[in-house]
């Protein structure tokens, strides 16, 4: 699997996806006394705030919520167990709900839960979990300003997120969307940031689906590009070059 950002500080490789069994899901809110009570997603968001109030400042608990879906997130992929990730998408949710509009970190929050839902649909492959991770990454994209430093991590998540919503659903809205968010994002990366490559080759395998469905050669010659380009910028050794290489060969 790619890549992907996760915007907690700290850059986790790899999230894999292993199969599993979905379970429900249920919050459990831990109020400073260490009462442990339990809120169903179901509930809405006026009825959580109301409930929350009680036991914390809501948004200081949204945050805390949030960075607890990260950790559940990271805990996933080093161990696989789905039912963390199920775990983090839930409180990813529940922080969302709790945040009010223009919270600073709800961007941030909904790019992650996109994130999170994205790999679920690739572990058991419900097309819904693939719609919901498109729609909450095209809030947080929405909500992002213009020059915002994470901004890229955000338009390539999404133009992930797209391109394979194409390679299952065959829209192909969502495969011209997403060679343009990735191209967004691969003009705002620095050349020497990390994920420069990664964002290139994405944007690489994009086109060649693009030039496989329409025959447009114009397409066939920027995959080729993308490619090498992600390859001049990759280090020697680096455990993805051989995959790189690849997709180079095959669009040459």
């Amino acid at each position: 699997m790619e890549s992907i950002w996760i915007l907690s500080g700290v850059h986790q490789e790899s999230i894999r996806s292993p199969s599993g069994v979905y379970q429900e899901s249920i919050h459990f809110i831990r109020s400073p006394s260490g009462c442990v009570g339990e809120c169903n997603l179901q509930q809405t968001k006026a009825t959580i705030k109301v409930q929350i109030t009680e036991l914390a400042d809501p948004g200081e608990f949204a945050v805390e919520t949030e960075n607890k879906g990260i950790m559940q997130l990271l805990v996933f992929g080093n161990t696989g167990n789905l039912s963390h990730l199920e775990s983090a998408i839930s409180n990813m949710k529940l922080a969302d709900q709790l945040m009010d509009d223009g919270h600073p970190d709800q961007p941030k929050c909904l790019s992650n839960l996109g994130s999170a839902q994205q790999i679920h649909f690739e572990c058991l492959g419900d097309s819904s979990d693939l719609e919901n991770a498109i729609s909450n990454l095209e809030k947080a994209v929405q909500l992002m300003d213009d020059g915002h430093p994470d901004q890229p991590m955000y338009l390539f998540e999404l133009g992930r997120a797209q391109h394979t919503c194409f390679k299952h659903l065959g829209d192909l809205s969502n495969l011209e969307n997403a060679i343009s968010n990735l191209e967004k994002a691969v003009q705002l990366t620095d050349d020497e940031h990390p994920q420069k490559p990664v964002c290139l080759s994405n944007l690489g395998s994009a086109q060649q689906t693009h030039f496989e469905h329409l025959g447009d050669l114009s397409d066939l010659e920027n995959v080729i590009i993308n490619q090498e380009k992600a390859i001049q910028l990759m280090d020697d050794g680096h455990p993805d070059q051989p995959t790189y290489l690849s997709n180079l060969g095959a669009a040459q």
